[in-house]
């Protein structure tokens, strides 16, 4: 380092001293016509001298003062450019003192190189002048080097020292989303690897990224669920995204949307459909994330009584609802099994999908007891009636184990012990009771009006947006926390189109610890790509507690952040790494400046940088794949979103799924009907029970 500075030293008293030699001679051949021949003085030197400058003032060049001037100045600023000295400006007042400078530089240029048209007969003025606007020059083109390198004025906060290169090559796949940047390419080519956005509120998660890789993923003809909080945001997106490429799928998806505030623009669907039910653990996995979503705080009291036995009371009332619909239905299940036969053994995907149609129309024909509105209607009865119709399937081992608890409180009376574990799963589930909620989840016997969970069946694909309320956020996160948890495992299968989860609030809603990390973790393989949306870090600990929470974030292999402050800029600071950079130092002692260089590792993106993110601005990293692996994984750049392509996917809204008015229907007959009908058929399975 110091040999180099020393050639550059050398460098500039050269160059400079040639510039000065060209203001010399310029000087003195406008002197040529005023010079005579001094006494005492040698006239063979002189004259020699004076031919020698009438010979330089013919050539072309030196015959312009202007041209020589101008090359004086060029060589002026290269010897600025390679003196090494630095003077240090004072901190005060430090974009006065450059606005000055470039003033006065201004000045002084146009000075020297026009004084020559006004002063060129008067001799001495044009010596003086024309030194003075030179060492001016000199003094003030080192001025203004000096506060385009030092920090204190061009980077005070030292982030163009930490800049590091970013990925300029486009990289695409059959699954990628690519995200253009102001320097290159953010390329996701492994979504199933999982992706976390996160950043306080409008700092462009949405807009930026989760609407680019729902519009990319639908062009790419993928399965799709959509978490929309603030319904329609989302939905009207995604339905725009459908209509533009819904013939890049090689089966037609289904665009389906559920919503708890208008029963026009919502499907019906119910998560606890019998069929779904296989075994009393898929009874437990349900009644597991309805009471935690009605109880968040239970997540980290897993084994505590009075948690266990709540999830197992309502665990033993969906089962028995679930036989009591096998039972009214088995010459109906029997026939649906011989279709399944069939199906598995067609070859051809338009028998198959013949056969699909066939199933569906006779599940609609079924008659279902076990919904999540008859779970709160059956819990509701009194303990008697309940009791009554539970023991009524004592012959199934895992209602007889599982309710002896419940009934031996009974028997012995103790209704202080029994009013306890059974309370919160009255108390929780009875803040569901509305009768739109009764009516979105629960079927139907039209055909369109009602739909599956398996989102990624091959034979009929679909795309679903499920809207959540804001204002009524704590009642329908229930619903679609339950909603969500019976996806999962419908879509995480082997032999299922490429699909994908988009979760954008995650702490609105509620998953059984295990079961989001677990999909994470396991959905590479089955090709479900996980993308969640969080504002804080810290707002997932609190609603899923610091273990979980850690879990779910260590898993993810593509990160996005915007704004984000405190602890979470700090964990992800230390998630980026470190870098190394270059830092230099100056010290001043009796006008002599010395410079030191040392090589120092920082913090790749600082919480300092991370909390002060623009809108749009991301920083994280990517994962990458065998074959196709991406040497730069970290990114810190402005995504770019074209507004015009924008405006493409707004142009249309989705339509009515049930035209009310066009049907000839009444909104409150609907609902009310549909809500007696679901009353009456807890009020015959008990009857039965009392006089079987």
């Amino acid at each position: 380092m110091a040999e180099d500075e020393k050639k550059s030293d050398s460098s500039f008293y050269y160059v400079i001293f040639i510039s000065f030699i060209l203001v010399l001679i310029d000087i003195s051949l406008v002197y040529i016509g005023n010079i005579k021949i001094a006494q005492g003085l040698d006239k063979q030197f002189v004259n020699q001298l004076i031919l020698a400058l009438i010979k330089i003032k013919q050539n072309p060049f030196f015959s312009n003062s202007f041209f020589v001037k101008s090359a004086s100045i060029i060589l002026l600023m290269i010897s600025v450019a390679l003196n090494t000295t630095k003077k240090i400006p004072h901190k005060e007042n430090i974009q006065y003192y450059q606005k000055l400078n470039y003033i006065y530089t201004l000045i002084f240029l146009l000075f020297f190189l026009l004084n020559h048209f006004a002063l060129k007969t008067f001799s001495l003025i044009y010596l003086i002048s024309t030194l003075i606007f030179y060492f001016g020059l000199a003094n003030f083109f080192t001025n203004i080097k000096t506060y385009f390198k030092n920090d204190l004025v061009q980077d005070r906060f030292g982030k163009e020292n930490r800049k590091f290169k970013q990925t300029t090559e486009f990289i695409e796949n059959e699954y990628s989303t690519n995200l253009k940047t102001g320097d290159g390419w953010i390329n996701v080519i492994n979504p199933f690897r999982a992706g976390l956005v996160m950043g306080t509120p409008g700092s462009g998660k949405s807009f930026a990224i989760l609407l680019e890789v729902i519009r990319q993923q639908i062009k790419k003809g993928f399965a799709m669920v959509i978490y929309d909080f603030k319904f329609d945001d989302l939905t009207k997106f995604a339905y725009n995204c459908y209509v533009q490429y819904k013939d890049n799928y090689k089966v037609k998806p289904e665009f389906c949307i559920i919503n708890f505030d208008d029963i026009e623009y919502t499907h019906r669907s119910n998560p606890l459909q019998p069929d779904l039910i296989t075994d009393f653990l898929d009874a437990v996995e349900l009644s597991k994330s309805i009471m935690l979503a009605l109880n968040k705080s239970w997540g980290e009291k897993e084994g505590d009584f009075f948690v266990e036995s709540p999830i197992n009371f309502l665990a033993i009332c969906i089962w028995a609802l679930k036989l009591k619909s096998d039972l009214v239905n088995e010459k109906e299940l029997e026939e649906i099994d011989g279709l399944y036969l069939l199906l598995n053994k067609e070859n051809s995907l338009e028998e198959k999908q013949k056969i699909d149609i066939i199933i569906k129309q006779k599940k609609r024909e079924l008659k279902v007891y076990c919904s999540l509105p008859h779970v709160i209607q059956l819990v509701s009865t009194p303990y008697e009636d309940l009791f009554a119709f539970l023991m009524s399937f004592k012959k199934d081992g895992s209602i007889k184990n599982v309710l002896a608890p419940f009934s031996s409180a009974l028997e012995n009376e103790a209704y202080d012990q029994l009013e306890g574990q059974i309370a919160s799963v009255r108390l929780g589930l009875s803040r569901l009771t509305s009768k739109t909620i009764y009516y979105v989840m629960t079927t139907g016997t039209e055909e369109g009006e009602s739909i599956s969970l398996d989102i990624n069946n091959p034979l009929s694909p679909k795309i679903l947006c499920i809207g959540n309320n804001p204002e009524r956020q704590k009642v329908y996160s229930v619903c679609i926390s339950l909603y969500m948890n019976k996806i999962i495992p419908l879509i995480n299968k082997k032999r299922q189109l490429k699909s994908s989860l988009i979760v954008d609030e995650l702490p609105t809603i509620s998953f059984p610890p295990g079961s989001l990390d677990n999909l994470i973790a396991t959905a590479r393989s089955n090709k479900v790509a996980v993308w969640l949306g969080i504002q804080d870090y810290q707002q997932l600990i609190r609603d899923y507690s610091e273990k979980n929470a850690k879990v779910i974030i260590n898993t993810i292999g593509n990160i996005f952040t915007g704004m984000v402050t405190g602890d979470t800029a700090k964990s992800l600071s230390e998630r980026f790494g470190k870098i190394k950079i270059k830092k230099d130092s100056f010290s001043v002692s009796k006008g002599i400046v010395t410079t030191s260089y040392a090589d120092e590792m920082q913090d790749t993106i600082p919480p300092s940088d991370l909390s002060t993110l623009k809108q749009g601005m991301f920083a994280g990293q990517v994962a990458d794949n065998f074959g196709q692996e991406i040497e730069q994984k970290f990114f810190y750049s402005n995504i770019i979103i074209d507004p015009k392509q924008r405006k493409v996917f707004d142009r249309f809204n989705y339509p009515k799924i049930f035209d009310i008015q066009k049907a000839g229907l009444n909104r409150k007959k609907i609902l009310n009907d549909n809500f007696q009908k679901i009353e009456k058929d807890i009020i015959n399975l008990i009857n039965e029970t009392q006089n079987s």
